[in-house]
């Protein structure tokens, strides 16, 4: 019988890709990645930016079909002002049959589009399988602080949804700003239709790793460990596959199940294996998958950073290090361990090294074994709450 979903077998690369729309964004979200993208200031790259060609995005659903992808996310920007959104949405789902999800902030979903009918609503006719929502704060005072967005628009997409017996994800960018407000979130999620849930630690990346102010937007991971580990735990009760996305495994101890890093992030199944962030490259390019091998690959190499901190590995061409706290750790070559900037700022005295570490093949065990957020949507009206709420009893 056909549930609307398909297993993804844990440590297999992930057969699901993104359609990249284009920079332009209204929001002004703190923690954004691309607030001063390319060397221009204070979302200025997000207010300028512009959409990428329907017909190119098309073109990159079809290439989406010939490299056997089975899903793809639709982002930006902010996806949902794309001006023939729910044309790219039809050609992806109605008439490519790949599951799509868009990735969004909720703001304009309710919005009259067509015959006075609310863009939502046209989507899911055009064939839409999935919504992921940027969901930072359970209030609407400090919502409003973090994106420059109302909650109450959010939460109204999402009671719409509910109504009709759609289920959708959730993201929340986890920074100083959230952390003490993690189990909060959590529980306004448990309220509605939510089936999967990323919690994405914060980092430095980008324009982020020259800002001085940035050491105030990345908490100490051991600030948030009590907050994330009462969130992960309300969200599973109720039924929730939970993701913890980018932080060391040590720094979690007993939630490594939740790890998502980069040595594992291919292996996720809502991971995009092609390229994003190339607007101005050929179809062909942004939808060729990229090396799994080379992209994020763990290095022992032995030097000191400008901080003065002694590492004794890198990954991902010093994307993260690694201090030499973690030479006798048994989980070194699948961790994420910690940008140079985190390093700079906080030390390691967080981390806290294993004497042993299962793995089999491409992923911790405790990764392998967790088959919740394996569940990947195909169709509109899955019940993927049953199905997660069954696979963890």
């Amino acid at each position: 019988m056909d549930t609307g979903r398909y297993f993804h077998p844990a440590g297999e690369p992930s057969q699901g890709a993104v359609l990249d729309t284009g920079l332009k964004c209204l929001h002004s979200c703190l923690f954004c990645y691309y607030r001063d993208y390319d060397g221009q200031q204070d979302y200025q790259a997000l207010r300028k930016g512009g959409f990428r060609s329907a017909e190119d995005g098309k073109r990159i659903l079809d290439q989406f079909v010939t490299n056997g992808y089975r899903h793809f996310d639709i982002t930006g920007g902010e996806p949902s002002l794309h001006p023939d959104i729910v044309g790219i949405v039809r050609y992806g789902c109605a008439n490519l049959g790949l599951a799509g999800r868009l990735i969004t902030l909720g703001q304009y979903l309710l919005k009259k589009a067509f015959d006075n009918r609310s863009l939502l609503n046209t989507l899911l006719e055009a064939g839409l399988t999935d919504v992921l929502f940027s969901l930072h704060s359970a209030d609407s005072d400090s919502f409003n602080t973090f994106t420059n967005g109302s909650l109450k628009k959010l939460t109204a997409a999402m009671d719409y949804l509910d109504r009709k017996g759609f289920q959708y994800g959730t993201n929340t960018v986890v920074f100083e700003g959230n952390r003490g407000a993690l189990l909060n979130i959590a529980t306004l999620a448990c309220d509605h239709g939510v089936y999967i849930h990323n919690f994405i630690m914060f980092n430095a990346y980008h324009g982020w790793s020259e800002r001085k102010k940035s050491i105030r937007m990345q908490p100490r991971y051991d600030s948030v460990r009590p907050f994330i580990e009462k969130a992960v735990q309300r969200m599973e009760a109720a039924g929730i596959a939970v993701n913890i996305r980018y932080a060391p495994y040590c720094v979690v101890k007993g939630f490594e199940k939740h790890i998502v890093g980069l040595a594992g992030v291919f292996y996720d199944p809502f991971e995009w294996r092609n390229r994003a962030c190339n607007y101005e490259k050929s179809p062909e390019f942004c939808a060729e998958p990229i090396s799994i091998e080379h992209t994020y690959a763990f290095r022992r190499e032995e030097k000191t950073l400008e901080s003065g901190w002694r590492i004794i590995a890198t990954r991902g061409d010093n994307l993260k290090v690694f201090p030499e706290v973690c030479g006798c750790c048994a989980a070194i070559e699948f961790c994420d361990g910690l940008s140079p900037f985190y390093l700079a700022a906080h030390g390691d005295g967080e981390l806290s090294p294993y004497d042993s570490f299962a793995i089999s093949g491409t992923l911790p065990i405790a990764r392998l074994e967790y088959a919740a957020p394996f569940h990947v949507k195909t169709s509109a009206m899955a019940d993927m709450r049953e199905i997660i709420s069954r696979t963890q009893s």
